[in-house]
């Protein structure tokens, strides 16, 4: 209704983008994977965010395969280094997650990400490289 009702293009793209993470907070992952989708289709710049968003949804189900392909065409079409860095955080995640601990610190390397939270990373990834 608030999409229905906004008076700006602005407005109305975040009353999906909204509508989508309240859903996929509810479990309702379908339909936010459809309004993510919708985001992307009917507001181009806010297509990286909806990218960021429907890679969210997959790798919460366990799709880190599929959600590195989201992270990826994310953070190459991304319009604020917000949705960068949270996209090249996304696509690192995915690299470990799917087991590749030396191409995942490599991307974490060539992130945007403050220092500290890269270091943090890093040393997350080089332990769990050491338990292998």
């Amino acid at each position: 209704q608030a999409h229905d009702v906004a008076v700006t293009e602005q407005q109305a793209a975040f009353a999906l983008i909204h509508a989508a993470e309240n859903y996929a907070l509810e479990g309702y992952f379908l339909q936010s994977q459809e309004l993510w989708r919708r985001v992307a289709e009917d507001y181009p710049e806010y297509a990286s965010r909806a990218l960021v968003g429907e890679a969210a949804l997959a790798l919460g189900a366990g799709d880190a395969e599929g959600a590195l392909g989201l992270y990826e065409r994310a953070e190459k079409s991304a319009l604020t280094l917000a949705v960068r860095e949270v996209a090249q955080l996304g696509y690192a995640t995915c690299l470990e997650r799917l087991g590749n601990l030396d191409a995942a610190l490599v991307a974490i390397d060539l992130t945007d990400l403050p220092s500290d939270v890269r270091q943090a990373r890093r040393d997350g990834i080089l332990r769990r490289r050491s338990v292998r």
